[in-house]
């Protein structure tokens, strides 16, 4: 089950225009595991919601920054990982890029995000902005595809986040490895699968322990969902 307190603009375009969009407040983290094996790869992952007008996506998830709006003050994260792809070795650019409020904003009025990155290719010194909406909520989440420098279709890391406005709050950024989506038209059933792990050209990427998987609510909002998921020992 999940649930999410709040939901805020995509920010697909300046000023709004975008779907609503929010961070579910408990990701799941991969467990332990025993030699010889080294991970799991996940076969199938169903999303189950019954709010209408409403999407959902489960994938692999992965801290890029961190910015203390107080002072200003950017903490980078471990970034994208090299991990194994289809038995490829393989430095990974983030699918999906978001940014989320960890912790309530104060005093932010249409403020400005600016942050600098390193694009999927590895070039460095990257920036983007993002006008966030007065205040957004915990668990507000805003897609920074659409913000990238021209060419860019995803992020490596983040070397820093700043802030126009605010005085309070934490802001994160996360790259994000989609694994499985629903969508759920009309109030009278429960969301169907509209891309799943095996079927599509998905990345099949190996998940290791501590990795994070995460959940991302689009369109109408809602306080559940029900994820059913399985996945294979990799050695």
């Amino acid at each position: 089950m999940g649930d999410a307190s709040s939901t805020a603009d995509l920010g697909l375009a300046s000023g709004g225009g975008g779907i609503t969009m929010h961070r579910m407040s408990n990701p799941w983290t991969v467990p332990s595991v025993s030699s010889p094996v080294i991970g799991y790869c996940v076969t199938k992952m169903d999303l189950l919601t019954y709010n209408n007008n409403t999407g959902i996506m489960g994938g692999l998830e992965f801290l890029l920054g961190t910015l203390t709006v107080s002072g200003n003050s950017f903490s980078a994260g471990p970034g994208m990982p090299i991990r194994t792809v289809r038995g490829t070795s393989l430095q990974l650019g983030s699918m999906m890029a978001f940014a989320v409020v960890k912790t309530s904003l104060g005093g932010a009025t249409t403020p400005t995000l600016t942050f600098t990155y390193t694009n999927q290719s590895g070039t460095t010194g990257q920036t983007g902005t993002i006008v966030l909406p007065t205040n957004p909520t915990v668990n507000s989440a805003f897609l920074l595809n659409y913000r990238l420098a021209s060419g860019d279709t995803g992020i490596q890391a983040v070397t820093n986040m700043s802030i126009s406005a605010g005085t309070s709050g934490v802001i994160n950024i996360y790259g994000f490895m989609v694994m499985s989506m629903g969508g759920q038209s009309t109030a009278s059933g429960g969301s169907g699968q509209v891309l799943e792990t095996q079927s599509t050209p998905l990345p099949k990427i190996l998940c290791v322990p501590n990795d994070t998987i995460a959940f991302y609510v689009m369109g109408n909002g809602g306080s559940q969902f029900m994820c059913h998921l399985t996945a294979t020992p990799e050695t």
